[in-house]
């Protein structure tokens, strides 16, 4: 529906298509302000201007989508270099911008930018529901600024960034959209599609032994996690594409990244009870680790680079 419809049918559109800022007030969330977002037709997701506008709750018609973990959604000021401690989860953090993958010395797990607030923070209502701001990984020696804009519309989140290396010299750096489905949308219904050919690495031995149950997620158990790099081929628009189903729902989501920025996706899969989660990453990376990412030399060096994700609902 049009923005006029609404606008001819309610008193304040916003509390059914439109943004409503507010601050989380409890736990160690405490403080974090954010945007909720609902698109008129059941999409409806918040936006943390305090975690580099990240996408933490989402659920459609009711139905929860994303995963949540026990930390819950931590501020900035209660985060660390400690992931097991700071990662709260959600549809969307992002990893970056100085590592995404394994840690390495002054280099922790995924980074830092998801814990920094965005500068500058704006959000539009209309026809598409637009959210952005820019959000800084920076050091007294480099400076990586994330430039992102969020538009909303119907069923589908559209992210654009653009990361524009303000130093004097090219710099390498890495990207990674963890994307994280939750229960129930993510239970052993929930089945992983692809539109176009594609090939599959696993990352260590235990997904190797595993490596041919990657499109099927199943009921939580005491397993390790298991990861795999799917490389899947672009359509005719430039975007790769990876569908999840689930049939008893009657719910399938979508997630579609420009192809020559972000030319992989990293399946995460955890089981483990309480950590139960099937997440989907578009990467620039293979999620090595900076240092053996530039031995490998798989990062290229930019002035700036846009980057492009796309997550969408649908009805089965």
């Amino acid at each position: 529906m049009e923005r006029r419809e609404f606008l001819d049918r309610c008193g304040r559109p916003s509390f059914i298509q439109g943004v409503i800022p507010f601050i989380y007030d409890d736990g160690r969330g405490k403080g974090v302000s954010a945007y909720r977002v609902r698109t008129g037709t059941g999409l409806d997701f918040t936006v943390l201007r305090d975690r580099g506008l990240d996408l933490f709750e989402c659920a459609y018609k009711g139905v929860n989508l994303c995963f949540i973990s026990r930390n819950g959604l931590v501020s900035p000021e209660n985060a660390s270099d400690d992931l097991n401690r700071s990662l709260s989860g959600g549809l969307l953090f992002t990893a970056g911008l100085t590592n995404t993958g394994r840690p390495a010395p002054g280099y922790p797990a995924h980074g830092r930018l998801h814990r920094y607030p965005a500068n500058l923070p704006y959000a539009k209502e209309g026809d598409v529901i637009e959210i952005g701001g820019d959000v800084y990984d920076s050091t007294l020696d480099d400076t990586l600024c994330l430039h992102r804009k969020i538009e909303a519309k119907d069923n589908e989140i559209a992210i654009t960034d653009v990361v524009e290396n303000q130093n004097p010299r090219d710099t390498q750096f890495a990207i990674l959209y963890h994307m994280n489905l939750g229960f129930p949308f993510a239970d052993e219904h929930a089945e992983i599609k692809f539109d176009a050919p594609y090939k599959v690495f696993p990352f260590f031995d235990v997904d190797k032994e595993t490596v041919g149950t990657h499109k099927i997620f199943e009921a939580p158990a005491d397993v390790p996690e298991r990861n795999y790099l799917l490389d899947v081929e672009a359509e005719s628009d430039g975007f790769s594409t990876v569908r999840v189903e689930n049939k008893k729902l009657g719910l399938g989501v979508y997630f579609r990244a420009k192809k020559d920025t972000l030319p992989y996706f990293n399946e995460w899969k955890s089981l483990t009870p309480g950590l139960y989660t099937l997440a989907i990453e578009p990467s620039n990376t293979r999620l090595r680790g900076i240092a053996e990412e530039k031995e490998m030399k798989t990062l290229k060096a930019y002035g700036k680079a846009e980057h492009k994700v796309i997550f969408g609902v649908y009805e089965l």
